[in-house]
């Protein structure tokens, strides 16, 4: 085992379920909250589902005690609406990008210890960890509902990652691994391997602006990125 802990981000990082994504929200802002509404329509990057429901909500005019009042309702539609939607897939592979699975496969057979974090909840990343079957390659796990920000859901995985294997991850023994720039933000704070992959809503330019250790396009070029893994100290 090598005592690297490395964090991949989930969605347009390692896979790109928006089209269903934008039904589940779209749909349920109309039957929850009676407001007409689309998820582009703010930069919700690398941030909790929860947290995306408030700030579209707010963006619609809608009170803030009505979204809290009806959050847990909004996330069971959420979730239930993207199960449907997900439910007509014939093809998951189409929707993984580019190098996933090789540089996941390659980490494993290396040795090293990989987690997900990602801002959507358990029950939707599960279900894309199912159809994509992606779930056999991560040891630790972390969702979107389990802390109020990315940092907290770094500090809720690094506090899981030493319950399980007993060591204390620190600076460049964590990687992280996202498609925003609240990825490289949060990795930055803990001093940690920041790769950032231009495969989501913010571009290359933006995310170079951030200063992360490391940038691609993609995760096409698996080989370089686990040299980097392997040798960066």
């Amino acid at each position: 085992m090598i005592n690297k802990f490395i964090i991949f981000d989930l969605d347009d990082t390692l896979v790109n379920f928006m089209e269903h994504y934008n039904v589940a929200f779209s749909e349920t802002f109309k039957e929850i909250y009676g407001i007409n509404s689309n998820l582009d329509e703010i930069d919700f990057a690398g941030k909790t589902i929860p947290n995306i429901i408030r700030e579209l909500g707010e963006l619609k005019g809608i009170e803030q005690e009505v979204i809290e009042k009806r959050l847990d309702n909004a996330l069971d539609c959420i979730a239930d609406k993207f199960f449907k939607s997900v439910s007509e897939i014939k093809n998951a592979d189409k929707y993984m990008l580019p190098g996933v699975d090789e540089l996941l496969k390659e980490l494993v057979n290396l040795g090293f210890i990989i987690g997900l974090m990602t801002g959507s909840t358990s029950r939707i990343a599960s279900k894309i960890l199912k159809v994509t079957d992606l779930l056999k390659y991560f040891d630790i796990l972390t969702f979107g509902e389990e802390a109020k920000d990315r940092d907290g859901l770094l500090r809720k995985s690094l506090e899981k990652a030493r319950k399980e294997f007993g060591i204390e991850f620190t600076k460049k023994s964590v990687i992280m691994i996202g498609d925003s720039i609240r990825d490289i933000e949060c990795g930055k704070k803990i001093s940690a391997l920041v790769i950032a992959v231009a495969t989501g809503y913010h571009s290359y330019d933006v995310l170079k602006e951030h200063n992360p250790d490391y940038i691609f396009n993609s995760l096409r070029n698996y080989k370089e990125i686990v040299e980097i893994m392997v040798s960066d100290q």
